[in-house]
């Protein structure tokens, strides 16, 4: 797919691993233990298409507690984003309900999170959630 779209990156696949379930990550590296690194998300996401690499993200591997609560990473809702993020977007106290209850709408369930498993198409070994393909009209 890589080669016939163009594409300067690998495509990936994403997977949410719930809590209790077994997700085999022998081959995956863990930002934190194995590259002495905390990450945010999106970070993580470049970094496996860029590189090709295949990453486990956790809760200790992530820097950016927005990205871990979205992705159902933390046990609870973290109530600073709800009280500090809005205020970065706009001073109206009827708009920054209204982001509030968006953002919420669209993250998975606090603590439903045990593991989010990032990958190349081409070596994956799960059944992805999520499929990310970056791709230049220039190219």
């Amino acid at each position: 797919m890589r080669e016939v779209l163009g594409l300067m990156t690998w495509p990936i696949g994403i997977k949410f691993c719930g809590r209790g379930e077994q997700c085999d990550i022998g081959d995956f590296k863990r930002p934190y233990k194995d590259l002495g690194i905390r990450v945010a998300f999106c970070q993580a996401i470049n970094m496996a298409r860029t590189y090709g690499w295949k990453l486990a993200i956790g809760l200790e591997d992530s820097f950016c507690m927005i990205g871990a609560e979205a992705l159902g990473l933390t046990k609870v809702t973290l109530e600073y984003i709800d009280r500090d993020i809005p205020q970065w977007h706009t001073s109206d106290k009827e708009t920054m309900s209204k982001i509030v209850n968006t953002l919420h709408l669209r993250f998975l369930e606090p603590g439903s999170t045990e593991l989010v498993l990032i990958s190349p198409l081409d070596r994956i070994d799960f059944e992805p959630h999520v499929v990310v393909i970056y791709g230049l009209p220039a190219k």
